[in-house]
């Protein structure tokens, strides 16, 4: 469908493994950021014109925000999950701290999926 893969497994990964191996925690937050960059940054071109909205743009705008969307409130369940955990619950907070500019082009996308194809 696009390049944006739903990467909630990696998260699930890391809350199904909380332990105190930072290095692995790190690499899935890492990957699910990058998901994240890449989709907020294909919103963003979409948005400032330099990618064409089409019938073709449609399927990606959805991955690109289902994959925004679902990352952050599996970042925010495992943080609140982990809330007796501080060093695990650190992760998922800077998680979101680090993608918050990323996660207003959940909002942006909404707008041009509205606005294109009237959903």
């Amino acid at each position: 469908m696009s390049n944006y893969e739903f990467s909630f497994s990696s998260l699930r990964a890391i809350n199904l493994n909380v332990t105190d191996e930072k290095e692995y925690m790190q690499f899935c937050i890492d990957h699910c950021t990058n998901v994240i960059a890449n989709a907020s940054d294909f919103v963003r071109r979409v948005a400032e014109g330099k990618i064409d909205i089409d019938k073709n743009t449609k399927p990606e705008l959805i991955a690109a925000r289902a994959s925004m969307l679902l990352i952050k409130q599996k970042l925010e369940e495992f943080q609140e999950f982990s809330s007796g955990k501080s060093n695990v619950t650190k992760f998922y907070a800077d998680a979101l701290a680090k993608n918050e500019s990323n996660f207003k082009q959940i909002g942006v996308a909404e707008d041009l999926l509205k606005t294109y194809f009237m959903l």
